[in-house]
């Protein structure tokens, strides 16, 4: 089956199929569905003849055994009413129940876990006549669709009279036979037309299935531009992409401009790791206002300077202090120590003599 537009080569992505389904249309082979429900009611059939066979023979007793004779009122005929009822649902009822769970079963196999309020919105183009007409109009799609039923029932008449013609001697001599002998021969018989054509439905709804599944995607075929624009869509445009982290630069820029002029001081190792501390008697411990590495370290350092910021170089402390502290967080207790230090050292020897000095503390 050829794609109808050559520009379609692309494989549905996931979130093609996703839309699709979303709109309820989803992959489902109705043939399917029928071979499962005639093996499985024949399945029920052959489970449930036997309490069948015993009902039909009750009944036949409770008719028998009716006196004629006896004075009928509505309450009567209300409680044969209501026992040829119960005697009906019992029969019908696992039938009917298991049918449906088949139903729901085959279903769920072919289309997996799927809701979508979509499939039952209203649709006012359902009931415009124009549609209604063209659907009735010849076409190759109906037309395949009226060969393939008459096929399913020219072979399943063409079985019968097979049937018909093989055991047509025994069909003559059933009137004559035992009622139970011949429901028997009826049963047997059913049940040998029932599995050829089941064999049948199999094979129509392998292929069935297959000519869907294949249609069902190629519908769904995608051009390059298409899926281009999907995963452009999904990941962000990237001229967006990186306006958005040029603005998030600036503004991390502008809140370090305006956190680090109030830092008493920044613990770095000489390149990659710059931590800003800050430090009063109405904080619990000193408070992390800045941190980075890297490109974004060298700037802290940068505004540290324009600033007047003693900038301390202690590498094990900066990287330590980096790791394990949160921007806005106070530094762990097992580093009071070495800041306490670095702070006393600064009160007492003032900011820009240290920072003349250079000193490295480990």
């Amino acid at each position: 089956m050829a794609n109808k537009d050559p520009s379609r080569t692309e494989k549905p992505t996931g979130k093609k199929i996703n839309e699709v389904r979303q709109d309820g249309n989803v992959l489902s082979s109705p043939d399917v569905l029928s071979f499962v429900m005639i093996l499985g009611g024949t399945l029920l059939l052959f489970i449930t003849v036997p309490q069948m066979y015993r009902a039909f023979e009750n009944s036949l007793r409770m008719i028998t055994d009716i006196d004629c004779r006896q004075s009928w009122n509505n309450q009567t005929l209300i409680n044969g009413a209501w026992t040829s009822l119960q005697i009906l649902g019992g029969l019908l009822a696992p039938i009917t129940f298991g049918l449906c769970f088949f139903a729901v079963i085959t279903m769920r196999a072919q289309v997996g876990k799927y809701f979508s309020l979509k499939a039952i919105k209203w649709k006012f183009n359902a009931f415009n006549p124009a549609s209604g007409i063209r659907s009735l109009l010849p076409s190759k799609h109906n037309l395949i669709k009226f060969l393939l039923t008459l096929a399913k029932v020219t072979v399943v008449s063409y079985l019968v009279y097979l049937l018909i013609k093989k055991d047509f001697d025994e069909i003559l001599t059933l009137p004559f036979m035992p009622l139970d002998a011949s429901l028997a021969w009826a049963v047997k018989r059913s049940y040998m037309l029932v599995f050829k054509i089941l064999a049948m439905f199999m094979a129509i709804a392998v292929i069935d299935y297959v000519v869907k599944k294949r249609k069902y995607f190629e519908d769904m075929m995608m051009t390059k531009q298409e899926v281009k624009d999907e995963r452009k869509n999904a990941e962000g445009d990237p001229i967006i992409k990186s306006k958005i982290r040029q603005k998030m630069r600036q503004m991390l820029r502008n809140r370090m401009a305006r956190a680090i002029p109030g830092a008493d001081v920044v613990i770095a190792n000489p390149i990659h790791v710059a931590v800003a501390l800050k430090y009063d008697a109405d904080l619990p411990a000193p408070q992390v206002v800045a941190k980075g590495l890297r490109k974004r370290a060298l700037l802290i350092k940068k505004i540290a300077r324009e600033n007047n910021v003693p900038i301390v170089e202690a590498p094990p402390l900066a990287r330590s202090l980096y790791r394990t502290t949160k921007l806005g967080g106070y530094i762990q207790p097992q580093f009071y120590s070495a800041v306490a230090i670095i702070l006393a050292k600064l009160q007492r020897n003032g900011k820009r003599a240290f920072i003349k000095a250079g000193e490295k503390v480990a």
